[in-house]
């Protein structure tokens, strides 16, 4: 491909990623929510406020206080009473997550290549929690999250540049899938979920690791990180096995080889995570409608 397609195509991903940025009224809304929380001064009465300017917001966080995530033994009717039963830890969990579906509903996913990538989203974030606690290494709640949101670049091109990603997929059947995204758009899908992670301002844990969970050694990955990305990695492997239709043999031994895995998890663990698979997928499509 010569240059002048490069470039155009370069130009192309640039305005894709602009748009993603301006993010909807809900997402904003709860944005402003989970740095509400994170400041020790603010009162739950002000967290609620926030919250109660947008409807979609409001649903959203009384939806995922009474899921099966987040939910507690009984019924909570209302935000005031949700706001100051989960707790401000559990709250801006929760609010990551509220954000994390906002955005996965803001992309359009149209043809088999995106709702499988999403599928695999919502597999990563079932293996993510189980790996954590099983390694009880992580929050449950949290890297639930960033599995979630471990492809959302992926998810974002095949969104927002669909003809340029069936050429990706044309040209990645002899070639690693990284490299045919970067000879038709100049950047590859890393790339792009740490520009939308670092726009949407979610922790490094997040950017770390769904920019670099194909390579958790690499040199960015800050130190605090390391483990997160490891997790990742391995959920991340066993996502695509499963919802490719793959043999749980080969997808258990390929994680295995991991030496995250290899240091926390046994090969019965990473079995019984890829069993669980399936029905952790359908409970959390139920739970967040994404």
């Amino acid at each position: 491909m010569g240059s002048p397609n490069r470039h155009l195509s370069s130009e192309k991903v640039s305005a894709a990623i602009t748009r993603l940025e301006n993010l909807p009224s809900s997402v904003r809304v709860a944005q402003k929510a989970l740095e509400a929380t994170l400041d020790p001064l603010c009162t739950n009465e002000r967290v609620q406020h926030i919250l109660m300017a947008d409807p979609g917001a409001s649903a959203g966080t009384l939806k995922l206080a009474n899921s099966a995530y987040f939910g507690v033994p009984s019924q909570i009717r209302t935000l005031a009473l949700a706001v100051a039963i989960v707790g401000r830890r559990r709250l801006s969990l929760l609010l990551r997550h509220l954000i994390a579906c906002k955005l996965m509903e803001t992309l359009s996913f149209q043809g088999q290549a995106a709702e499988k990538a999403r599928t695999v989203a919502l597999a990563a974030a079932i293996a993510c929690r189980d790996i954590s606690e099983q390694s009880r290494l992580q929050d449950l709640d949290e890297m639930s999250v960033v599995g979630l949101l471990h492809n959302i670049g992926e998810m974002a091109l095949l969104s927002e540049l669909p003809d340029e990603c069936e050429q990706i997929d044309r040209l990645a059947e002899g070639t690693e899938r990284g490299l045919a995204e970067i000879a038709v758009l100049g950047v590859d899908s890393f790339q792009v979920s740490r520009w939308l992670l670092e726009a949407w301002h979610f922790p490094r844990i997040y950017i770390d690791s769904a920019g670099y969970w194909n390579h958790p050694q690499h040199a960015a990955v800050s130190l605090g990180s390391r483990a997160h990305v490891g997790t990742v990695r391995i959920a991340a492997g066993l996502a695509r096995a499963w919802a490719g239709g793959g043999d749980e043999e080969t997808a258990i031994l390929s994680a295995a080889d991991s030496a995250f895995a290899r240091a926390h998890l046994p090969p019965a663990a990473l079995s019984g995570i890829f069993d669980r698979m399936g029905t952790g997928v359908e409970q959390l499509r139920q739970s967040f409608s994404v």
